[in-house]
């Protein structure tokens, strides 16, 4: 998946948050279909959350985690206990050597504006590192833009008010065979596509809108069979200004055979669908305070994502579970989160800095009363920094779940 992997901005004192989604619950599912072209006529009922009238929902005050003696604790976000009823959770911490470094991509996207006025154009360049070679996508005549791109395709979207070749539309350009595939020549938007294999999903925004969050439809299309198959019409699609992620791609992804998204409903429900199946699965997650929802990410049965805390779902299991990032004995330290959560197979990754030294750390998701977690060796501290034991005091975990 090529998931925004925008650097986490943790601060040492708390955890960074903008607004953004709300947490979830289950609703209706919604079927994949096969279907060519969107429908601009789509009926939709209103959306039940903010408008101008009622800029801000009701919302449940979050209570702020605390350490055992009463004091707040700085690292909100990122540990939590787990809930007593989850039926799998982290199982034993590592820390684990630092990943090898990948190579750097052949390809690489330059912008490059052209004219003024009413000739100004948006150009669009492939560029092939190993030759110097670049290829131009488009012409004079409209815009292009970038989408996303692996190592066999660029997908570009073009827009042009009278063309005929290339006519305006959602496009694959081939690396290999220097030739583009027309994916979509309806979508009038950007469609914020993302890639992964054979797969490509966009997303365009559904008439009526309300005027802080609008409804959108969900597709996903075969780079092989040319099938376009609607995923979802309940996307979330945010609005301009009026939320702090404004791009629709933040709110869905894909990775293998299966997208996740956030759906349009007020709790803000996560469904995955499965392309290979042709199946819906929505999350069952306990009902939580309004918080954002951040990082949204699949990995083959995995989900992970941000909201006040890291959190994540099996979907072979059907089960939520938390995921307190600080190792157990680290509670002391000032360390700050380096990457994403991700996850391969049924095992999590992720990293965490303490004076400037990046510390990876990795564990399994297994079943409840498997794989307690382990204290793992606390890092020696540099020089440099202030004394502090370096064997922490141990300290209660913060609970994110203080209601009855």
């Amino acid at each position: 998946m090529n998931k925004k992997l925008m650097g986490l901005c943790f601060a040492g004192v708390s955890l960074i948050l903008g607004l953004g989604l709300a947490s979830c619950a289950p609703s209706v599912v919604a079927e994949g279909q096969a279907r060519p072209t969107p429908n601009p006529t789509a009926t939709l009922p209103p959306y039940p959350g903010p408008t101008l009238d009622n800029p801000q929902p009701q919302r449940t005050s979050q209570p702020k985690p605390t350490r055992a003696g009463g004091t707040p604790d700085r690292y909100d976000g990122l540990f939590v206990t787990p809930r007593p009823d989850e039926q799998v959770r982290l199982g034993q911490v590592v820390e684990i050597p630092a990943p090898a470094a990948s190579p750097p991509a052949r390809y690489s996207i330059r912008y490059e504006n052209k004219g003024q006025g009413a000739d100004f154009r948006v150009t669009l360049f492939i560029h092939d590192i190993q030759t110097g070679n670049e290829v131009r996508l488009g012409s004079d005549a409209g815009h292009a833009y970038f989408g996303a791109m692996n190592d066999e395709y660029v997908i570009w979207k073009y827009d042009c008010d009278s063309c005929a070749d290339p006519k305006p539309g959602l496009y694959a350009y081939s690396l290999k065979t220097a030739s583009n595939l027309l994916i979509s020549d309806t979508l009038v938007s950007r469609g914020y596509p993302e890639i992964d294999g054979r797969w490509v999903i966009y997303s365009l925004l559904l008439p009526p809108s309300d005027p802080w969050v609008s409804w959108g439809e969900l597709h996903a299309y075969n780079l092989i069979t040319g099938e376009d198959l609607l995923v979802a019409s309940d996307l979330f699609y945010p609005r301009y200004g009026l939320i702090s992620s404004p791009i629709p791609d933040h709110y869905y992804t894909l990775h293998g055979d299966k997208i996740v998204w956030i759906t349009t409903d007020l709790a803000r429900t996560r469904r995955v669908y499965d392309l290979t199946l042709r199946a819906t699965q929505t999350l069952n997650v306990p009902e939580q305070p309004l918080g954002p929802i951040l990082y949204l990410g699949i990995y083959d049965n995995i989900v992970v994502w941000l909201d006040e805390f890291w959190q994540g779902y099996d979907l072979k299991h059907d089960a939520y579970f938390t995921i307190p990032i600080v190792p157990p004995g680290w509670e002391n330290l000032p360390v700050i989160q380096k990457d994403l959560v991700t996850a391969e197979g049924n095992t999590l990754h992720w990293s965490l800095d303490l004076d400037g030294e990046t510390h990876y750390f990795t564990a399994p998701i297994v079943p409840k009363g498997q794989g307690v977690q382990h204290l793992v060796p606390t890092p020696h501290r540099k020089p440099t920094v202030s004394p502090i034991p370096l064997t922490p005091t141990p300290i209660l975990l913060p609970t994110a779940y203080p209601y009855p």
